[in-house]
């Protein structure tokens, strides 16, 4: 719970210290650089899962596509790669499925970083 909070509170910090889209001149000026291979982003998709949830190995999963995204970082810059959608559908501690729920990983040149609520990652295309 303590690391949920902790969590909550970086993520709002960062939308309080962000612009809310980057300009159109950083998005021409922007390198990508190559979508990511699905095997491999599916497979660092499912090691923070394997980390996070109660029973990882029973989980359900659907992968969207890549598509061109930005993450925010101080000052006004931003991380130019691709966002990945995933549905997860994963059982709690008493066996039973939650039902698909939505979160959202950026892949940037050096990092992946993980948004539950699209409020963070910025979608390009």
């Amino acid at each position: 719970m303590k690391t949920l909070l902790l969590s909550f509170m970086a993520a709002f910090l960062l939308l309080g210290c962000a612009r809310s889209f980057p300009t159109p001149e950083q998005i021409t000026n922007a390198n990508f650089g190559q979508p990511p291979n699905k095997t491999k982003y599916e497979e660092r998709i499912l090691g923070h899962f394997s980390q996070t949830l109660f029973d990882s190995e029973s989980a359900r999963y659907k992968f969207g596509t890549p598509y061109k995204a930005a993450w925010p970082r101080s000052g006004g810059e931003w991380d130019f790669g691709y966002g990945v959608d995933v549905l997860v559908n994963a059982k709690n501690r008493y066996g039973a499925y939650v039902g698909f729920q939505k979160y959202y990983f950026f892949f940037g040149k050096e990092d992946v970083y993980v948004d539950e609520y699209p409020t963070i990652i910025r979608r390009l295309e």
